[in-house]
């Protein structure tokens, strides 16, 4: 009787253990600060590229990332300088580092009259040092990883991407780094040239790529 009038009292004074909460981390990204890429083949064999600003950009412009690593889910929410329910050109990209393995969640068009779609798959190696006599341009097709559960939601209203990656997904690690970038407004093909306007979330003078954030621990 004692042991449960005490478990009561501490309860009713709030002192019982408190649940694991979600660590959080966010921060911002500048404003305006999204570019044009412009390629072209001439000269060959490997073209020329230019970069331009593009700061009316606003779609491609991302303002803020923010990430919530709870028990069950990592939630990822992009913030944009605007979003359109009824884009069908801009995509967005996640990379999320793990103890163990980097990951690449990308967000894009699903179809004419829908919203979005979201897969996730292991983050693509990229060469250290790459060959600059290789100037081949490929593509990368990626997979959903069997996550089930893995959901994205798009709010034009707030002008943000909210994306929930199941812990299960991503081998339960005790803490996650996470970048972004964006990008849209893709013109011409690889082999007449093309433009295509982004913009990447960087805390300033980074020199790697991908981006990561600081480590996120889980709740």
């Amino acid at each position: 009787m004692r042991a449960r009038a005490v478990a009561l009292a501490l309860a009713l004074l709030g002192l019982t253990a408190p649940a694991a909460q979600a660590e959080t981390w966010s921060a911002r990204d500048a404003r305006g600060d999204a570019e044009t890429l412009v390629y072209s083949p001439d000269p060959p064999p490997c073209g020329t590229s230019t970069l331009s600003p593009a700061p009316t950009a606003r779609r491609q412009d991302l303002t803020a990332l923010r990430v919530d690593h709870g028990s069950q889910a990592v939630v990822i929410r992009l913030r944009m300088a605007d979003v359109a329910r009824r884009d069908h050109s801009t995509s967005w990209s996640v990379h999320l580092l793990t103890p163990d393995r980097g990951y690449l969640l990308v967000v894009f068009p699903r179809r004419p009259g829908e919203a979005v779609d979201a897969f996730l798959s292991e983050e693509p190696e990229v060469p250290a040092n790459p060959d600059p006599a290789d100037c081949t341009v490929g593509s990368l097709v990626i997979g959903r990883g069997g996550c089930d559960g893995l959901s994205v939601h798009l709010d034009a209203a707030a002008d943000r991407l909210d994306l929930t990656v199941p812990r299960r997904c991503l081998g339960r690690p005790r803490w996650v780094r996470v970048g972004a970038d964006v990008s849209g407004a893709f013109t011409g093909s690889a082999e007449t040239g093309y433009s295509v306007t982004g913009d990447t979330w960087s805390p300033g003078a980074a020199t790697a790529y991908p981006i990561y954030g600081p480590r996120v621990h889980a709740g």
